[in-house]
């Protein structure tokens, strides 16, 4: 499925010496960066298939939040895709320009901990899956303020962005604030976590999964339809490519 592409400013040097941990609601998570680290990112198939169903059934962009792991051997594990209210167009949505408050205010009122939520996925409709001019200043804003420390949201640790579309496709990145760090093109694939705190991979047919598709489909519009408010000036039906 491809290698994971860096792209950062950190020395040969400092990358083998390099450590970072965060201590979030009392749980440590500590991993080095050197050269030959590449993110391995696990989902479940029940949010792969959520946030695929998102993108079908919105007309415009959507965005959502998931769990994000961190995992014995730096495997990142992505569950509990989360839809939150926001408003959209066909290249844009209002989560950063909310600074989160929304999405905040969302997980607390439902005992979400906002801190747990360290993957972004959005979808880009027709187009291609990966890290627009856009996307990319998202990006750096949670840096920013993973670096200054403030609120509303703390950037700490390993984030993994997901791009994804209507014909399928998927595009998977991981960013760190402290070393400003990232990489791209990073291989995004199907397991579940066991009570060991392992991955088993999860390997279903395209029938298989397609099923698993078609099954969570009506919940997922039902939430699209709560929480999307589609901006005025959007053209009622996207052109497709």
């Amino acid at each position: 499925m491809g290698t994971a592409r860096r792209t950062g400013h950190q020395s040969e040097e400092r990358r083998h010496t390099l450590m970072s941990t965060e201590n979030e609601q009392g749980v440590l998570e500590t991993w080095r960066l050197t050269p030959a680290y590449a993110p391995k990112v696990y989902i479940e198939p029940e949010t792969w298939c959520d946030i695929h169903a998102a993108a079908l059934v919105c007309p415009v962009e959507i965005s959502l939040f998931c769990n994000r792991q961190v995992l014995p051997q730096n495997v990142l594990y992505v569950s509990c895709a989360h839809i939150f209210p926001q408003e959209c167009s066909l290249n844009d949505t209002s989560t950063f320009k909310s600074s989160f408050r929304i999405l905040i205010q969302e997980l607390s009122r439902i005992g979400e901990e906002p801190a747990d939520h360290k993957c972004w996925v959005h979808s880009h409709v027709w187009s291609k899956t990966y890290a627009s001019a856009t996307d990319m200043r998202a990006i750096e804003t949670l840096k920013s303020i993973g670096r200054d420390g403030g609120p509303p949201w703390k950037f700490r640790g390993l984030w993994v962005s997901i791009v994804v579309n209507k014909f399928g496709q998927a595009f998977c990145r991981v960013d760190i604030a402290e070393p400003n760090y990232g990489w791209e093109h990073v291989p995004l694939s199907l397991g579940r976590k066991n009570a060991s705190g392992t991955i088993s991979p999860v390997r279903l047919t395209p029938f298989e999964l397609h099923c698993m598709l078609l099954d969570r489909t009506p919940l997922i519009a039902n939430r699209v339809k709560e929480c999307v408010t589609i901006h005025p000036e959007t053209p009622k039906e996207p052109k497709k490519p």
